[in-house]
């Protein structure tokens, strides 16, 4: 499934047994090739959002369009991939059964851009993760999200707990020759020194 224009109307989803915290008529539209941040309070459903906007969870009125083509309250599989998704609460697995032999050269390629090629061990189809702080850790998600070489690429807070000349490189750097690439980019978000850098 390839999309021109993901529109967002009205969506509004409850969680359960969370004393009423609700989105309400959230409207959004991404056309292909931008790159977005996203922002808001701690707890305003940035994530929650996220996760309605890639299929994870069903939205409970309203409407998700691709090119005018409206998407079920389940998602099928191809319009769930079009994301690769790096959440918060991400998990790396050690071994890389998903990735072919084109993957793995894209894989090892941005590892080393984003400087942590040395710090996962010879063999990338079994990825020896323990020694990597929680910000290399991330790094390594995200070389993986670009492997798979997907559409949209949403990134929840990625820069959080990235050191300050890192961080820098990550928005002057990286998020451009992603946009270059194709890839379409969701950033949650919120570093306001650098909101320059999106669409």
């Amino acid at each position: 499934l390839s999309f021109n224009k993901i529109e967002i109307c009205d969506i509004s989803y409850i969680h359960k047994n969370s004393n009423g915290f609700a989105l309400k008529k959230v409207n959004f539209s991404i056309n292909n090739g931008e790159v977005l941040m996203l922002t808001g309070d701690n707890g305003s459903g940035k994530t929650t959002f996220m996760r309605i906007l890639t299929g994870l969870y069903p939205h409970q009125e309203g409407h998700i369009s691709v090119d005018d083509k409206s998407i079920p309250r389940y998602p099928d599989q191809d319009y769930r991939n079009i994301f690769s998704t790096l959440f918060s609460d991400y998990y790396i697995f050690r071994q890389n059964f998903g990735l072919n032999e084109a993957n793995i050269i894209v894989f090892e390629n941005w590892l080393i851009k984003l400087g942590i090629r040395n710090k996962v061990g010879k063999d990338l189809y079994d990825l020896n993760l323990e020694a990597l702080s929680t910000g290399q850790k991330k790094r390594v998600a995200l070389a993986l999200a670009v492997a798979e070489n997907r559409q949209i690429l949403v990134l929840d807070e990625f820069a959080a707990d990235q050191d300050p000349n890192f961080r820098k490189k990550f928005y002057h750097e990286i998020l451009p020759d992603l946009k270059k690439m194709g890839f379409t980019i969701i950033a949650v978000t919120h570093d306001e020194q650098y909101f320059t850098h999106c669409d």
